[in-house]
Formats: structure tokens, C-alpha cells, sequence
């Protein structure tokens, strides 16, 4: 796999990485120095971290070797920074969604499963600020233990910043 990076008048942009795999996911951190990744290489998931180098005009100029913070489960599809010290991995199966929250150097907990399939996920700030997309168009968010439906009939979800 390769990472490319393109500004956004279509021109590519110089620094790219490349290694063993496929991205599944990958997200820029909030303050544009790092890149989280979800590499499948085999049957191994992985979630990779990149720092960016940027030039005298702010422009990332090259992608640092990353580092391995995890291997996830097999069935992982997306990844989002929550904080700028840590990820949220979504996991997905038939049954179920299950999102794990990875501090970076420190511990991984896991959120309780949703019982419907997740398509898509979002964080912003926070643990609090993490949303899921189900397959049944509604958006849940963490609240204690559990997840609750905070919107109905969407198709997409983000954050901006």
C-alpha cells in the first residue's frame, strides 16, 4: 500500500510512504502532524501512526516511517482520532459494531457492541464526541455503558474542525 497526499487544486504533493498492505482508513490529526492509519496486511490488521513534516509554507513535505500503536481485529474498518493522544478503531461483524479507544503508549479499552452493524464513524473532541453511522441509517453516541440514538436517517457522518 501507499499513502499519497494531493492539495486541493488536484496537484500531488511530495511526501508519500509506502509498505506492505492495504489502508482501510486513515485521518489526519486535528493539528496536522500526524496520520492515523488501519492497514490490512493479510490477515492482520494494524493501526499505524505517521508524523508529518511540514515545509516553511505549512505544506506537509514528507511522512515519517510509521510506527505500530496496535494490531485490531480482523474485522476493523475505520479509525478517528478522539483526542490528540488517542484513536477510536471501528470494528464491525453481521451482529454488531464494537469500538475499541487506543491512547497512543498507553492502555486500549473497548466500548460495548451496538447490536446493529455500523458503516461509518466520526470523533471530534473527546470520548463524548464519538458517533457511529448504523446500516439502519440511525447515528448512536456513547453514554455510560451503552449507546444512544442521538439522529435518525442519515447517509453520511464527520467532523470538521
Amino acid at each position: 500500500g501507499a499513502v499519497e497526499v494531493w492539495s486541493s487544486d488536484g496537484s500531488e504533493v511530495s511526501p508519500s510512504l509506502a509498505w506492505g498492505g492495504n489502508v482501510l482508513s486513515a485521518k489526519l490529526s486535528r493539528d496536522g502532524t500526524r496520520l492515523v492509519l488501519l492497514v490490512k496486511d493479510g490477515s492482520q490488521v494494524s493501526v499505524l501512526i505517521s508524523g508529518v513534516v511540514r515545509d516553511q509554507e505549512d505544506k506537509p513535505s514528507q511522512l515519517i516511517e510509521p510506527l505500530s500503536l496496535a494490531v485490531v481485529d480482523a474485522t476493523s474498518q475505520a479509525v478517528a482520532w478522539h483526542s490528540d493522544e488517542a484513536v477510536t478503531v471501528l470494528s464491525t461483524t453481521s451482529e454488531g459494531s464494537t469500538v475499541t479507544l487506543m491512547t497512543i503508549g498507553g492502555e486500549s479499552t473497548t466500548k460495548a457492541s451496538t447490536t446493529t452493524p455500523a458503516t461509518a464513524l466520526a470523533a471530534g473532541s473527546g470520548e463524548d464526541s464519538i458517533r457511529l453511522l448504523l446500516t439502519d441509517g440511525s447515528v448512536v453516541a456513547p453514554r455510560g455503558s451503552s449507546w444512544l440514538q442521538v439522529a435518525s436517517g442519515v447517509t453520511s457522518i464527520g467532523y470538521s474542525w
